[in-house]
């Protein structure tokens, strides 16, 4: 019964502010609207701030700009996590070129972007994950983030101003 409340507990994704074009599918993003687990939004051209259940209590606030992601939460921890996804249906041919792009901060909670190439865990701080084909690159604007480089399986601590490039 307890793992019934924390799953229901968790179920509200909420959009806070939207400024420019957000959206989910076809449908316009608007302030107070909730957003299922496993929906894709598209913040490319805007910013969304997402409210989120954060465990065990309150919620917490991320502030996603410049891509598309598919939006769930972990139930028992609360993390919020963001998979990068292409929109764009042209096959990857050269490296070098931005294909997938996400810009996501936080003053007080915890979240993953995952891209191709990495997966980067944050609380309190601030990332943009960009995915070329071949490689992913992950830069720290604020706090610090764990970096989690898939090809080689080996974990990065990167601090505010640094940036990796895995792949």
């Amino acid at each position: 019964m307890t793992a019934l409340f924390a799953a229901l507990a968790l179920a509200g994704l909420t959009a806070g502010s939207v400024s420019g074009t957000v959206t989910v599918g076809d449908q316009p993003v608007t302030a107070g609207m909730t957003l299922a687990p496993g929906s894709t939004v598209d913040t490319r051209t805007g910013t969304l701030v997402l409210q989120a259940p954060k465990t065990p209590s309150g919620t917490q606030s991320l502030t996603l700009t410049g891509g598309a992601f598919e939006l769930t939460q972990a139930s028992k921890t609360g993390l919020v996590k963001l998979v990068l996804k292409s929109l764009d249906t042209t096959v990857c041919i050269e490296d070098g070129k931005v294909k997938r792009k996400l810009t996501a901060s936080t003053n007080a909670g915890l979240f993953m972007v995952r891209g191709r190439w990495a997966e980067v865990t944050v609380e309190k701080g601030s990332v943009t994950v960009s995915d070329m084909c071949q490689t992913s690159k992950v830069k720290v604007v604020k706090g610090t983030a764990k970096v989690r480089d898939l090809a080689k399986k080996r974990t990065l601590t990167l601090k505010a101003g640094k940036s990796v490039t895995v792949g």
